[in-house]
């Protein structure tokens, strides 16, 4: 027959077609085609297992579908429906009465019509039974599970699929629950005299009666309608699906062969791919996954998850990289339509899932007698295992899991959560593990000793409960490094000898052939090469095989690149690296090579902190009085009438103080507060320091300073300490308001009386009061009993020339002694006077931004702080936030390769491929600051560094001579 919609032929016995190509044929004719192959013949055997109508027969087995309720019955309106629907639907009750499937009713149940598109497109009418189930008491027969088909397909090469024709309608419905089924349409009420789709325990039913006609053939495995039939060879297979048909026709069941696959070397089956090495995603799954729209609502993201979550045993770690989508469905309904609200964390997620659906892991056929590994591990917030077997030496994976631990479980101890990790996992996979030889992986040391240690006081319940569960199923836990447990590393392919795609074996093995360093090796005692065939290739590499870890040989071009690909999985230190790139591959002068690298790995470098930098505390003159005055605002404070903030200022040399509340902090109301309160009481000073505060920014407070002669010392950002007086003063004086004001409500009150006693407070460092100072005398106290009096009759010239005298007489502020602590703390990197650029590090930041920004190039240095280019503006940034930045520049070698520059070298931009080494240095009209210790620069405008004859050690390597500070 010629199926002209279709475009295929179709077999009129059996039913088999084919799809055939369009052409145009200026004779058109008709022949017949004879499909004349074995499992044809097989089918012409059974000429009524093919019919369309064959189900309608009496049934020739004794299952009958009962609805057993508990409610009386329920009923609905009649939902309208469009033309389309309502033609495609009464022709199929119309067919369905002609089959005798169903007929019309007066029964009291009413379910509703419901029209469902299926896969191919077609309409299919049937009733919403959701009133009907809800009282229905639920039939207990077990459906299998899905993944248990491949018990039966260990070494099995050839496959077929069958699908069972009209499968619900092949079992009638006992008769005194007919009118249950009943259904309310447009057109009639009518009732099933066959089983419906749509009812609770229907697929119970069903799988009750494949089950019974498949019932003893281990080579066949039914899930509802779909049969897959696995054999050794194609003799054998032939016998199977004889036998197969056989029973299926004993039993009336019919199949559709436009569904069946017949002889195939691997097929779909239940949303995977099968062939004779295992089962992965079918491709039309994965594709289904991968055009998926980004979810609008909490639904639409429930529907994708659960996707997901049907390959989940192929998906390592899948419930860590979930979280984030998991996090949207708490406290959520099952429809929620509630919009989503995506963050960069889980647009990341949904980014990743997609990607390990494609990536998704082989599953191999479970092998009965093979040994078992269990992988475990466990993080903070989730644990994960990985099942293999053991075959030939080599671990084929059988499947994953991963789950979320709960609030309480992430505060457990590592110990328990690693024990956690194994207790959930042989759970999980009990079913495959039980009566099984298995051991089991951790990467957590002390678990090793768990099931043979003595019983300890400290061990909790749980612990113990959780130790007698794993010993009924495993005595042998041993360690494995953490870099080599595969639940953190996805397994991939079952393969003999694996190698990292991203090298092209062709290159490798011509440039293994034309390596000299790789014929110097081979001539060495203690080292073992050998030539090893990469699969589905002619291509041999040359690998070392002296230790267990077989390690390809790779050339200078490929190393920068094998670095690489293994450190930037989640940038580990030097000896993590070292033993990650040593246990996958060989080179001479590996342990440099490494080294170089991480110590030059920008992410690293910006993200890693090993010691900050500290200077030493510099010193200061003295002075006069209100020459030199700090200024600095505090707040926002409690709001009282209005008074939020406040402007402190301080001298530096009497350390006398004033805070002047204030309601805003414009740039006018500070200029005017600077003006009223201190210019007017003490005169103009010589120099104001302050920070980097966008009022004294601001063009008005400039011109302020400009009119007034006062040169402003402007600190760097992020350094406090550089503008230190006031932020003690800051310190002091919060502390007192809290003291005094406990409720916090009454500091603007308070505030002159707290000012008096910082005032007359003796200063340690000075031995004299802010209030002497300024006045020459004690101010009265309250509690004090008596007054001083002057020991001395002097007149007011002499009182005046003493107190210069006194004033004179004070000693440069020095840090060194009242900060001997913090000396002792002093640290400069040894590289920091020598590098071209430098990482600054970033004070306010969130959690998980790098600590460091950068790197930035260096314009000159200062003692205290260097000037930078951070994208073309100058800045200036405090030694204190600065370390130096390393870059490597790669030729041929893993070496550093240091390129010198000159005053009169023009500078270079940072780059990958240019090394950071020295800079210009200051010129000589450069003038840094006395700090009593020598400057971090290694040269100043009294001292050029003049170019040092180099050391050549005999192979090759420079020697450098490091560059030292005298503290």
């Amino acid at each position: 027959m010629v199926d002209l919609h279709g475009r295929k032929l179709v077999d009129k016995i059996t039913q088999l077609s084919r799809t055939t190509n369009v052409i145009t044929s200026l004779e058109p004719s008709i022949r017949s085609i004879d499909i004349n192959d074995e499992y044809h013949l097989i089918l012409q055997k059974f000429p009524s297992i093919t019919k369309l109508e064959n189900f309608m027969l009496d049934p020739k087995h004794d299952v009958q579908h009962h609805i057993y309720t508990t409610g009386p019955p329920v009923h609905e309106k009649v939902r309208p429906l469009n033309p389309k629907k309502y033609k495609i639907a009464k022709a199929e009750f119309e067919r369905m009465m002609q089959l005798g499937i169903c007929r019309p009713s007066n029964s009291p149940w009413a379910n509703p019509l419901v029209c469902v598109t299926k896969k191919d497109g077609e309409i299919r009418p049937c009733g919403d039974y959701r009133r009907l189930n809800a009282q229905t008491i639920p039939d207990r027969y077990p459906l299998p599970r899905l993944l248990d088909f491949t018990y039966l397909l260990k070494g099995k090469t050839i496959f077929s699929k069958i699908d069972v024709r009209k499968a619900y309608f092949n079992i009638r419905m006992a008769p005194e629950d007919i009118p249950k089924t009943a259904v309310i349409t447009p057109f009639g009420l009518f009732e099933f005299t066959r089983m419906n789709f749509g009812l609770r325990n229907a697929a119970q039913d069903f799988q009750r009666l494949i089950n019974k006609a498949l019932e003893g053939l281990d080579f066949a495995f039914p899930y509802l309608d779909d049969i897959i039939i696995g054999s050794e060879s194609k003799p054998i297979h032939l016998q199977h699906l004889e036998t197969i048909l056989n029973r299926l026709n004993s039993y009336g069941l019919t199949i559709n062969t436009n569904k069946c696959e017949f002889g195939k070397s691997e097929l779909d089956f239940l949303g995977y791919r099968i062939d004779s090495h295992g089962v992965k995603p079918s491709a039309e799954k994965t594709l289904l996954i991968n055009n998926y729209p980004q979810p609008k609502t909490i639904e639409e993201l429930r529907r994708f998850l659960g996707m997901m979550n049907f390959y989940r045993q192929s998906i390592p770690k899948a419930a860590e990289i979930q979280a984030p989508l998991n996090a949207y469905l708490h406290n959520s309904k099952k429809r929620d339509k509630t919009e989503i609200t995506w963050t960069e964390s889980a647009l990341k997620a949904f980014s990743q899932c997609k990607k390990l659906i494609n990536n998704a892991v082989m599953l191999a056929h479970p092998d009965a007698t093979a040994p078992l590994v269990l992988m475990t591990d466990a993080s903070g917030s989730c644990v994960g295992a990985a099942l293999n077997q053991r075959v030939d030496g080599k671990l084929q994976s059988l499947g994953f899991y991963s789950k979320n631990l709960t609030d309480t479980q992430t505060r457990y101890s590592t110990y328990d959560r690693e024990l956690l990790a194994i207790y959930m996992s042989i759970k999980h996979f009990r079913h495959m593990i039980e009566g099984r030889e298995l051991t089991v992986l951790t990467d957590h040391k002390p678990l090793t000793f768990a099931l043979t240690k003595k019983v300890s006081p400290s061990d909790s319940p749980k612990r113990l409960r959780q130790l007698d569960f794993i010993s009924q199923f495993c005595d042998n836990i041993k360690y494995i490094e953490g870099d080599k447990n595969t639940v953190a590393d996805a397994l991939s392919r079952i393969e003999e000898i694996t190698m990292p795609s991203l090298f092209d074996y062709q290159k490798l093995s011509e440039l293994q052939k034309s390596d000299s360093e790789l014929e110097s090796l081979r001539k060495r005692d203690n080292l073992q090469f050998k030539l090893i065939t990469m699969p589905n290739t002619d291509i041999k590499i040359a690998y070392e095989t002296s230790t267990d870890n077989m390690r390809p040989y790779l050339p200078k071009q490929f190393r920068e690149l094998a670095i690489k690909t293994l450190h930037n999985v989640s940038h580990p230190g030097v000896a993590t690296t070292k033993r990650l790139v040593k246990s996958r591959y060989f080179w001479s002068n590996m342990n440099t090579d490494i080294k170089n690298f991480v110590k030059t790995c920008i992410p690293c470098q910006k993200s890693k902190i090993q010691r900050h930098t500290i200077t030493p505390l510099g010193e200061f003159n003295t002075g006069n009085r209100f020459e030199q005055v700090h200024i600095d605002i505090i707040g926002p404070l409690p709001p009282i009438e209005d008074f939020k903030y406040c402007i402190t200022i301080i001298d530096r040399v009497t350390k006398w103080p004033e805070v002047i509340p204030v309601k805003d902090i414009s740039a006018e109301t500070v200029a005017r507060v600077f003006v009223e309160h201190w210019v007017a009481r003490f005169g103009c000073p010589i120099r104001i320091t302050s920070d980097q505060g966008r009022q004294f920014e601001s063009d008005l407070f400039r011109q302020l300073l400009k009119i007034l002669g006062i040169e402003r010392i402007r600190t760097t950002a992020y350094n406090p300490k550089a503008n230190g007086m006031v932020e003690r003063l800051h310190r002091t004086l919060k502390a007192a308001i809290m003291a005094k004001c406990l409720d916090n409500k009454l500091w603007l009150h308070e505030l002159p009386i707290i000012l008096l006693g910082l005032r007359t407070a003796i200063k340690i460092d000075l031995g004299y009061s802010p209030s002497q100072f300024l006045y020459g005398s004690s101010i009265r106290l309250p509690g004090d009993l008596f007054q001083s009096k002057p020991t001395s009759n002097i007149n007011d010239r002499e009182f005046i020339k003493q107190l210069t005298q006194s004033l004179s007489s004070v000693p440069n502020l020095s840090f060194s002694s009242s900060h001997s602590n913090t000396n002792n703390n002093v640290f400069i990197h040894k590289d920091l006077s020598a590098c071209s650029h430098v990482f600054i590090r970033n004070e306010a930041r969130r959690a998980l931004v790098p600590p460091y920004e950068g790197p930035f190039k260096v314009l000159s240095r200062h003692n205290k702080f260097y000037t930078l280019d951070r994208n073309g503006k100058q800045i200036t940034v405090s030694l204190d936030r600065l370390k130096p930045a390393y870059l490597l520049r790669y030729d041929d070698v893993l070496v550093p390769r240091p390129v010198r520059t000159t005053h009169n070298d023009a500078p270079h931009p940072p780059s990958d491929n240019t090394p950071l080494n020295t800079i210009p240095q200051p010129s000589s009209a450069t003038t840094p600051l006395n700090t009593g210790a020598q400057p971090p620069n290694a040269t100043t405008s009294s001292n050029t560094a003049k170019p040092a004859s180099q050391q050549v050690t005999r192979s090759g390597r420079i020697i450098k001579k490091t560059v030292r500070f005298n503290m």
